[in-house]
């Protein structure tokens, strides 16, 4: 008798443990769509904050200055030599890239956004880097209407890395310039 009800309380403690086997792995499932929506929001507050670091170093240009030529020198702005499109960070040819640009040696720096001028840092923790680059897309006349400007595209590139430096985000915009053609 002592074994059957030795048996049967293994046999239900069993039968728990498999139960909340699915609420565990829903609760960590759950957890981790949490965290990655979290990471996108900060994504998109530093994308915010990259546009605001491009525009600040437009302003007051009134659209007579291209912005490589208004930011020349600025660690987030990168020409590359030759006329094909720079690949994405962390793809193909730039598939490291966010490991090594923060180096001070880096040959492509991506400076972290709360340390240029006017910025803040982003909550929790969290940092984010940024880098611009020409699309090397062909200046666009019909793209800023009939005021005799033309448009010039940059890609915004920036990388959120959580506090713990592990999980992070990557989110890319394009940056319309409408320029005085000259």
């Amino acid at each position: 008798m002592l074994l059957f009800v030795l048996f049967s309380v293994l046999v239900l403690l069993l039968a728990g443990l498999y139960t909340m086997r699915g609420l565990i792995g829903d609760t960590v499932i759950a957890g981790n769509a949490a965290q990655r929506q979290k990471n996108v929001q900060m994504g998109d507050a530093a994308l915010a904050q990259a546009m605001k670091v491009i525009t600040d170093t437009l302003d007051g240009t009134d659209g007579s200055v291209a912005l490589q030529i208004a930011a020349h020198g600025a660690s987030w702005l990168y020409i590359p030599s030759g006329t094909a499109a720079w690949e994405a960070p962390g793809t193909g040819g730039n598939l490291g890239f966010w490991a090594q640009c923060a180096a001070a040696s880096a040959a492509v720096p991506c400076p972290d956004i709360s340390t240029l001028p006017s910025m803040s840092a982003l909550p929790a923790g969290y940092t984010a880097r940024m880098v611009v680059v020409p699309t090397n897309l062909p200046t666009d006349s019909q793209a800023c209407g009939t005021t005799g400007y033309v448009a010039i595209y940059y890609n915004v590139f920036v990388n959120v890395r959580e506090a713990n430096g592990v999980t992070s985000a990557n989110v890319e915009d394009v940056f319309k310039q409408c320029v005085r053609d000259f």
